[in-house]
């Protein structure tokens, strides 16, 4: 479309070649092109320019809007999950990022299957493959009911007669009695009626010391129906890798429980 008068130029040149096409005025009338889907007109340098709008720019669920620069607009996409949106100073575009800080936990088994080994019964979670230079540490919790009056934690199964020792202050009634017992053949962490032909909840938190023959140490509180227990014990074996934990109780004493495995690191 194209011809002599005051709308265009004197040339008669085609001016507008596209539909939607617009007329604006420089040093002479000239042709504004038809911007994108979603473009806004918008005044740049003194004349009509076609610019990016939000539902332009924007393509995915969850995409935000920030400043690339001055009067221009950018996507960020959304992050992953548990991403915290960050600022990176003056002039840098904001990203998502891990948070600082803190902990994760990873779930590495659970069970609540009994089964009876000798004269225990164990609550076990096996299948690990959980290296302790993964984690800051590994926790067990457990819940339990108890037909008697003590309970532990059996590691990688090991259940030699001198492979444990264990430190407890058992406070029951009232009565805070302290607890040393070493060369066991398992990692007993309360006693003396704690919680008698009843329930029992147990966290279990352990590590590899580096530091001390590289044994695996536990820390490990106890509540039961009368009294709660804090209690500390060693594996005093060298173990890479934990390949299984049990809760487990002396003369076949938890007829039903539950165990789960977290391995938790810092961030």
């Amino acid at each position: 479309m194209g011809f002599n008068g005051d709308l265009y130029p004197s040339n008669a040149s085609i001016v507008m070649t596209t539909k939607g096409d617009m007329v604006d005025y420089d040093t002479e009338r000239q042709r504004l092109g038809i911007g994108s889907t979603g473009q806004v007109l918008t005044v740049a340098s003194s004349l009509p320019a076609w610019s990016a709008s939000a539902t332009s720019v924007l393509s995915t669920t969850g995409d935000l809007l920030y400043a690339s620069g001055a009067n221009t607009l950018a996507r960020l996409a959304g992050g992953t999950s548990g991403d915290v949106l960050t600022a990176n100073g003056a002039g840098v575009a904001p990203s998502y990022q891990t948070p600082a800080g803190g902990s994760v936990w990873s779930q590495l088994g659970t069970t609540s299957v009994v089964t009876t080994v000798g004269s225990y019964t164990e609550v076990l979670v096996s299948g690990l493959t959980a290296l302790f230079t993964d984690y800051s540490e590994i926790v067990g919790i457990a819940h339990f009911q108890t037909g008697w009056n003590s309970a532990g934690w059996r590691i990688n199964g090991v259940s030699s007669g001198s492979a444990y020792d264990y430190y407890s202050n058992n406070n029951y009634g009232g009565s805070i009695t302290a607890q040393s017992t070493t060369g066991q053949d398992m990692m007993t962490m309360f006693r003396y009626n704690i919680a008698p032909s009843s329930g029992a909840f147990m966290v279990g938190h352990f590590m590899r010391n580096e530091n001390y023959n590289d044994y695996i140490q536990c820390v490990t509180h106890s509540m039961g129906s009368v009294g709660m227990t804090t209690a500390g014990g060693i594996l005093k074996q060298d173990i890479d890798t934990l390949t299984s934990l049990s809760v487990c109780g002396e003369s076949e004493s938890i007829p039903a429980g539950e165990l789960t495995v977290y391995g938790v690191t810092q961030t």
